[in-house]
């Protein structure tokens, strides 16, 4: 039929457009980045565990004045200048994924400040002798740094930020109660009282 799309014509102008390989080169490029950003994330908190361990080894009283000293500081710290690397990281993530946010509040969720924060918010506590997990920073890390993708990406590209999101490792979205907290988490809310709120009774 006439009015059919001619499916040759589309192949080949989606061969030909420079513009939809740059887009792919950006999302593939990304993406690498995004795990490249989670193993040296894992690096630093190996070394940041290690450190913590061997300064435990010289003195067996120094965690008593070190681990609260520098709690303090990683918390007043994260809470003053990225406090939406607080948390667990896997719940920020699914947050940012719903669809009535803006562009601000969730940059507030994702970002590459973000993903900065949270990275040296986790290493420092780890080196405070903290017992930290590092699978759910490392999702809210990754997807920050996917996110920040769709800055070099043209508009008629049509990939979302939403998309992005979804493109970020998020295994640990997975958990039941991750969603549960998750659904009730936003930038103008604490993720914490949010979770008081979801958690059944």
């Amino acid at each position: 039929m006439k009015d059919d799309p001619d499916f040759l014509d589309q192949v080949r102008s989606e061969v030909t457009d420079p513009r939809i390989w740059i887009d792919r080169f950006v999302v593939g490029l990304f993406a690498l980045l995004a795990g490249l950003s989670v193993v040296l994330f894992t690096l630093l908190a190996d070394a940041a565990e290690q450190a913590f361990k061997s300064m435990q080894a010289s003195g067996r009283w120094w965690p008593l004045l070190w681990t609260p000293a520098l709690t303090a500081l990683i918390v007043w710290a994260t809470t003053r200048f990225a406090p939406g690397a607080g948390g667990s990281g896997p719940p920020q993530a699914l947050a940012a994924l719903d669809p009535r946010l803006d562009a601000s509040s969730r940059s507030a969720l994702v970002s590459l400040k973000i993903s900065l924060a949270k990275a040296l918010a986790v290493v420092g506590g780890l080196l405070a002798g903290l017992s930290i997990g590092r699978q759910g920073p490392s999702v809210q890390i990754a997807a920050g740094v996917m996110y920040a993708a769709r800055r070099f990406l043209s508009p008629r590209s049509g990939i979302s930020a939403r998309e992005l999101l979804v493109a970020a490792p998020r295994r640990a979205s997975r958990r039941p109660s991750t969603r549960r907290w998750a659904a009730s988490c936003s930038p103008s809310r604490s993720c914490r009282a949010g979770w008081r709120r979801a958690r059944p009774a």
